[in-house]
């Protein structure tokens, strides 16, 4: 069930959040999508599609790995997005608020995920905005990462029926 999002407020500024899942396998071979967070202000599939994430570099520390870049339909490394949600903020607040959040768990993992990873930042990204009241989940924070896994296991199976096309499945 795929679907795309468009600004429902006429005239204000909004962006659309989402969870960009990039093809990654872990040590075992096995597809381990890697979060990252997505935003745009129509569709996720433009041209400057805003992507902020943490990665490894080569001494296997974690660094933010922010980017602006063109989202393909037919893009091969993402699998798919699950919509999140949208926020009346523009890019320059978004930027800023992407700001605080460090690559490293510093003691903060609001999703008490045993391992740090891609999906633990990108949940205390989501975390922040939820606190700061311009974002709503359907579920308590510590219960996030399992419930968005459902909704991952969806844009994987969807992707898989339709290869060439990225799928957007929304969260609720």
């Amino acid at each position: 069930m795929s679907t795309s999002t468009f600004n429902p407020y006429h005239g204000r500024p909004n962006l659309n959040i989402g969870i960009a899942l990039f093809h990654h396998l872990d040590h075992r071979g096995r597809l381990n999508p890697h979060w990252a967070i997505i935003a745009h202000e129509d569709d996720y599939f433009g041209r400057d599609a805003r992507i902020f994430q943490i990665a490894r570099d080569e001494t296997s520390n974690w660094v933010l790995r922010h980017n602006t870049r063109t989202v393909d339909r037919e893009d091969r490394t993402l699998i798919g997005i699950i919509n999140v949600g949208s926020i009346m903020q523009d890019r320059g607040w978004l930027e800023n608020f992407a700001s605080q959040f460090p690559a490293g768990k510093n003691g903060s993992d609001p999703g008490a995920l045993n391992v740090w990873c891609g999906a633990a930042w990108v949940i205390r990204f989501l975390w922040g905005l939820v606190l700061l009241s311009v974002l709503t989940l359907p579920v308590p924070i510590y219960e996030f990462f399992g419930y968005a896994k459902k909704t991952e296991s969806t844009v994987i199976e969807t992707r898989q029926l339709v290869p060439n096309r990225v799928a957007v499945v929304n969260l609720v």
